[in-house]
């Protein structure tokens, strides 16, 4: 076995185990994801009390075990984000993100950028600043950062620049102008406005610190949303189930969706 190691993480999963542990999936900027046991969580007052939170940022104490699932020896909260946990909209919009992470995250992988990109964001939300759009732009940010960037200034078939309607088509990673694929409301695309590939791409080539320049309409908001979902279940070919509970939050339809709340939760505990 290894010697222990400390690392900066962010809580990404929980799950009870046993009477008494905890097992928390997280991502260390230096070693990806990770999964570590905490021994007696449930039961410990002085340890872990009020650490083990989801989204919480944490300087941890990990040990390697025969079992190859580390040891949580000591956690030493950073930030605990208290407002992703404080109202639906927030909580639904960290958990669409902390499950991309849990999806495109990797052990032995680690990577500072995403680490701060998802930091930056959770820090966002967590404060109440411009929710679906800090979600929109760190999830646009995480498929470019993996190699998926996304062609949103000209057509991606002809190469011509697309100054009005255009087709966003997953399957081609870009827009299509109306030449190239004459029905812009096809079954296999999604129709943009002018305005949203514009916006997103402003968005993914600003640093973070300057992402305030970007204004999205309403509707330009929502088409962003409906693109970085089916953009995201069309590169991972599976659906993120927390989407489901943030648009029926922005519908309001919360109090409703019986199936939505167990949807969120669910990410802090299956």
């Amino acid at each position: 076995m290894g010697q222990p190691f400390a690392s900066d993480a962010l809580v990404l999963r929980i799950l009870g185990h046993g009477e008494s542990d905890i097992i928390a999936t997280l991502f260390s900027p230096v070693h990806g994801r990770l999964s570590c046991i905490a021994k007696g969580a449930k039961r410990s007052r002085k340890r872990f009390v009020n650490k083990l939170e989801l989204f919480s940022r944490l300087q941890l104490l990990l040990a390697p075990t025969r079992s190859g699932l580390l040891r949580l020896d000591s956690a030493e909260l950073v930030d605990p984000y208290p407002g992703l946990r404080s109202g639906p909209l927030a909580y639904a919009a960290a958990s669409v993100l902390a499950e991309a992470m849990l999806h495109w995250s990797r052990e032995n992988d680690g990577d500072q950028y995403l680490f701060e990109l998802c930091d930056w964001a959770f820090g966002r939300i967590s404060h109440n600043l411009r929710i679906p759009e800090t979600l929109l732009f760190a999830l646009m940010k995480l498929y470019s950062r993996q190699g998926f960037r996304p062609r949103l200034d000209r057509c991606g078939n002809c190469g011509k620049a697309v100054s009005g309607r255009a087709l966003f088509l997953p399957g081609q990673h870009g827009l299509a102008c109306p030449g190239c694929h004459p029905r812009p409301g096809g079954a296999s695309g999604l129709s943009l406005s002018a305005e949203t590939p514009k916006a997103l791409e402003l968005a993914i080539n600003l640093p973070v610190g300057k992402l305030d320049r970007v204004r999205l309409s309403a509707a330009a908001l929502d088409e962003g949303l409906l693109l970085a979902r089916r953009y995201g279940n069309f590169l991972l070919q599976r659906d993120i189930r927390s989407w489901e509970v943030l648009e029926a939050v922005r519908a309001g339809n919360w109090a409703n969706s019986s199936s939505g709340g167990g949807s969120a939760r669910r990410n802090g505990e299956h």
